[in-house]
């Protein structure tokens, strides 16, 4: 299960590095693809490959060995989050506007982006549920596990989960248009 989700993680870093390489070299974009019918592309797989070299000096070494990366990060990211919905919330002017947006879209195919969206949230847990035993195994009773994660995980979630909303709802105000998923695919 690690190796796919590292996968997983993995081709989504890799979007995080095209978004990079674009900013600093837009013509990034023209690069031919010469994957059809792959389904990928050029530009997507050389940013996943990319990705996947710069970050193995950080698997390379076992987790007790860069801990302290880990302590680090559990101070940063947290703060780095909450600073950038609050960078997007001053910038779009207000709470106000970001939530005050109206629907884009009606009837069935707002259902189905309702369906969607639930079925995104379940499949974000469900790596959560399938390696359940490796929280819990160290746990002396079953019940052990049970309060720490009953709470730390849905409310851990609901908070990524509104900043990630909120920033990326502010994104409309900013800049013109939503900014939900860039993908290799866009050309602006």
């Amino acid at each position: 299960m690690a190796c796919i989700w590292y996968g997983v993680q993995a081709w989504i870093g890799g979007q995080c590095v095209y978004i990079m390489l674009r900013a600093i070299a837009p013509s990034i974009v023209n690069i031919p693809n010469g994957m059809e019918g792959s389904g990928t592309d050029t530009k997507s797989y050389m940013c996943f490959f990319l990705f996947w070299l710069f970050s193995l000096p950080a698997i390379w070494f076992p987790v007790y060995k860069i801990r302290h990366l880990f302590t680090v990060k559990s101070y940063t990211v947290p703060v780095a989050g909450i600073l950038f919905m609050v960078w997007a919330i001053v910038k779009a002017g207000g709470v106000g506007p970001i939530i005050h947006q109206g629907s884009t879209i009606s009837g069935s195919a707002k259902g189905w982006a309702v369906v969607g969206a639930i079925m995104d949230c379940v499949s974000n847990f469900a790596t959560l549920i399938v390696n359940d035993p490796d929280f819990a195994r160290f746990a002396k009773k079953p019940r052990d596990a049970l309060w720490s994660q009953l709470f730390t995980i849905p409310i851990g979630f609901a908070l990524t989960s509104f900043i990630g909303v909120i920033v990326s709802s502010s994104s409309k105000i900013i800049y013109g248009e939503p900014i939900w998923v860039c993908t290799t695919e866009e050309s602006h």
